[in-house]
This record gives C-alpha cells, sequence and structure tokens, in this order.
C-alpha cells in the first residue's frame, strides 16, 4: 500500500468539524516537522494545583458505590476508572477498594447460564456477544483491551462454569477471530498492549497476520465510534511503545502513524474552548446536557492524549483541560451514579461510560505527573 497525504476531513470527519473557522491552516508537504513545531511541549504554570484538584476528585468518585448487580458492559467501564495499576493493585492486595473486588468478581468469573462476560468458543474463552445490549462486549476486543488498560496480565485467572483459564487464552481466541475487514479500534489497541513487534500468527481462516497489517488497514479506515477517539486511542498506543520501530513492517508507517495523532492533536489545540473544554463536533450518545456532552467528549479526547505519555500530559493546554474535566466530573458524577442505578436506561448507562473514560483519563494524567514528580524528588 501506498500511504496517501489525506485530507484531514477524509481521516477525521467529526473532529475537524470542531475546528472549521481556525485561523490558522497547516501546510504538511514537508512532513511533521511543522506539526512538531505547534505541539512544541510547554509546561503548565498550574499543573501543582491541578494535581491536587484532580486528586480530590478521584477520592470523590471512588467512594461511591457501585450498582448492586454490575452489566459486563458498565463492570469493564467502572475498571477503566481505576487506571493502569489497577489490577497489580488488586491482585497484590494494595487496595481495600470495594468498588474492584466487585468488578474483578464480574470479570474474572462467569457462568454461562448467568449472561456473564466470557462464554467458551471451540474451548477457549469469548467475550459474550449476545444476550441483553450491556451483558455484551459492543466492539470486538473491548473487554480484553479495558483489561490491557488495568494493567491486566495474560497470566490473570478466569474462571468460566468452574473451569480455570487466564486471559492469554482470552487473547489467543482473539487472534484467532483477527482479519482486517472487522472494527479495528479496539482490537489494534489491545494487541498493542499485550504483543510483541514482529508477532506473526494464523487466523481460523488460515491466513497470516500481523498487527502490521491491522495497523495499516486502520491508518486507511476511519472508525466513528465515540468521534474518532478510540481509533485514536489504538494509534496513540501503537506510538507510545517506540520498540514497535523493530518490527520493519510498523516502522514503514511510522511516519504517517505519527502524522495521524500529531494532526488529531493539533485540531484538539485549536477546538479547545477558553473554559478548556473540547468542543463537541455533534450530538453524542446519553443525556442531551451539556454537562454530559463535555464529559463525554473531553473525557474521551484527554484519555487517549495520556496514552502518548507523561511530556503531552504536562502540556499547558492539556493541563487546561485536566482541570475543566476534573471540575465537570465533580459536578455530575453523583447524578450519573444515581441515574444507573434508579432508571436503567440506555441513556443513563451511555452517562455512566462517558463518566468512566472521564475518571480514566484523569486517573493517568494524575499518576504520570504524580509518579514522574516522585521521581524527580528522589533523585
Amino acid at each position: 500500500m501506498t500511504l496517501s497525504r489525506r485530507s484531514f476531513l477524509t481521516i477525521f470527519p467529526l473532529t475537524f468539524a470542531a475546528c472549521v473557522g481556525c485561523q490558522r491552516s497547516v501546510d504538511y508537504r514537508d512532513g511533521n516537522a511543522e506539526l512538531r513545531q505547534i505541539l512544541a511541549h510547554s509546561q503548565s504554570d498550574e499543573l501543582e494545583q491541578t494535581l491536587q484538584k484532580v486528586s480530590r476528585v478521584l477520592n470523590l468518585v471512588y467512594a461511591e458505590r457501585l450498582l448492586e448487580y454490575l452489566p459486563n458492559w458498565i463492570a469493564f467501564h467502572a475498571l477503566l476508572m481505576h487506571g493502569g495499576n489497577a489490577y497489580p493493585n488488586y491482585r497484590d492486595g494494595k487496595t481495600a477498594n470495594e468498588n474492584l473486588d466487585r468488578i474483578f468478581a464480574v470479570i474474572q468469573r462467569s457462568d454461562t447460564q448467568a449472561d456473564r462476560a466470557f462464554i467458551l468458543r471451540s474451548g477457549l474463552p469469548y467475550p459474550r456477544q449476545s444476550g441483553p445490549y450491556f451483558m455484551q462486549e459492543h466492539h470486538p476486543d473491548q473487554f480484553l483491551l479495558y483489561f490491557g488498560l488495568a494493567g491486566g496480565t495474560l497470566d490473570a485467572p478466569l474462571t468460566i462454569d468452574d473451569k480455570e483459564y487466564a486471559f492469554q487464552n482470552v487473547l489467543e481466541r482473539s487472534l484467532l477471530e483477527a482479519r482486517t475487514t472487522s472494527e479495528l479500534a479496539f482490537t489494534v489497541s489491545a494487541y498493542a498492549k499485550f504483543l510483541e513487534p514482529g508477532r506473526t500468527w494464523q487466523n481460523k481462516f488460515g491466513e497470516t497476520m500481523t498487527l502490521a497489517m491491522l495497523l495499516e488497514k486502520l491508518l486507511d479506515t476511519p472508525e466513528r465510534t465515540c468521534y474518532g477517539t478510540h481509533r485514536l486511542g489504538a494509534l496513540a498506543n501503537v506510538y507510545a511503545r517506540k520498540e514497535f520501530l523493530e518490527d520493519r513492517a510498523i516502522a514503514r508507517l511510522w511516519s504517517e502513524l505519527e502524522r495521524q495523532v500529531f494532526e488529531a492533536l493539533v485540531m484538539l489545540k485549536q477546538s479547545q474552548r477558553p473554559d478548556g473544554g473540547f468542543e463537541l463536533p455533534e450530538m453524542t450518545f446519553g443525556s442531551p446536557t451539556q454537562e454530559h456532552y463535555d464529559i463525554y467528549y473531553t473525557g474521551h479526547s484527554l484519555e487517549w492524549i495520556t496514552f502518548l505519555g507523561e511530556d503531552y500530559c504536562r502540556n499547558d493546554w492539556v493541563v487546561r483541560a485536566v482541570d475543566f474535566l476534573a471540575g465537570i466530573t465533580s459536578a455530575t458524577y453523583r447524578q450519573t451514579y444515581r441515574n444507573v442505578e434508579s432508571v436503567q436506561i440506555p441513556n443513563t448507562h451511555f452517562d455512566f461510560g462517558g463518566l468512566s473514560h472521564a475518571v480514566s483519563a484523569l486517573k493517568r494524567w494524575h499518576d504520570q505527573v504524580h509518579e514522574n514528580r516522585e521521581r524527580s524528588a528522589a533523585e
């Protein structure tokens, strides 16, 4: 495939809508140099104050009790809220959070007769894709990805109908299903977490597959799920693992990968409102309120930015978005919890999904900035 210099409208049609009328146009003929200049890191003066604010908001959210009965989709989204160390901390007994205990009870133990998270397909664990809507995985490899984003390891145990498996078996089943004609955002993102550079495998059709093949297709294919933020999350997860440059097939795609990530960052930066939030391209799922829209879109967008690493988290415009998101989360999270428990309709579930990505973004931002500050102090 010859990668073309496609227009931004082709790649990110929804994100671009937020930037119509931007005064500055960018000429990409000189590669990514101008993009790098626009995105040059400028550390915020409000870092410490925002860090303290986010810490307070996270403590408030974690103190809320989850539903008595957790649908699988809700459980995996609730897991996102606890950041990239959730599973290691739970496994090693470093947290006494009751919500995490209940989340992992749903995720790691399945009864196929009770619509739990995993079933068996050809003898291997497979995410449920039938039954009540919020008991299902909504996108291929969504559950595997969210487990990986929580720091889940492939040796983590998984019980189905009293038989013992591991998440390695979930990955094996996923690899059998992998093909370039599927929805790819969650799959590429999950594989970026779990696969080593240069890995090849055979899918169930006998085709030889690689992550590079799936990434190449994703680079050529707009995906609209959550305004393309999950697609961008996949690109960010690959871009953040520089060891993928050891894979010649991925290295060949790197300049295009970088360009698409940088273009998306530029468009977000240019669409940022004075209050710090990102302008939503159009209407979204869930309750029709400005607060929900802001949590949904700014939360999803900040989450994938945190995948890029701590340098991006310290940028002035990112910190302003984090400060805004922390404020709007603090003002609305209690009502979102109450609505999910009392109303039980799709809009309230999607509201919880939006909140989970927002809190995930805040937690990942907080941990990266805080851990770097502690390392600097120790040195």
